[in-house]
């Protein structure tokens, strides 16, 4: 009948959205995980500028070039959790658990 397969056609939609979202979710904790590690190795190389700008063998645009390498991979650690986030509760919002029920409808 119509309304069996309206459902059916309903549930697949779900299924869809929330195996969607689970992979942007998942997504999106890689992507952090990848920035925190751009971060650590931008610190790296930040210290290491500034070391050799002390020791005369790199210039004051070598540090500035470092910061802002650090700079571009805190940014990027900040939209992917951003990101995730959104993530997250676009997944809450596809398997019904972002808004609690009125207890008239539990």
């Amino acid at each position: 009948t119509i309304t069996s397969r309206s459902l059916r056609l309903r549930r697949d939609l779900v299924i869809q959205d929330v195996k969607r979202g689970l992979r942007r979710v998942e997504l999106g904790r890689r992507s952090m995980e990848v920035q925190r590690a751009q971060i650590t190795q931008a610190q790296g190389k930040l210290v290491v500028a500034r070391k050799k700008f002390e020791l005369g063998l790199a210039t004051n645009y070598d540090v500035v070039e470092a910061a802002d390498d650090l700079r571009f991979a805190e940014t990027g650690l900040i939209q992917s959790v951003a990101s995730t986030i959104d993530s997250q509760y676009s997944l809450r919002a596809a398997i019904g658990t972002l808004v609690e029920l009125p207890e008239e409808l539990q």
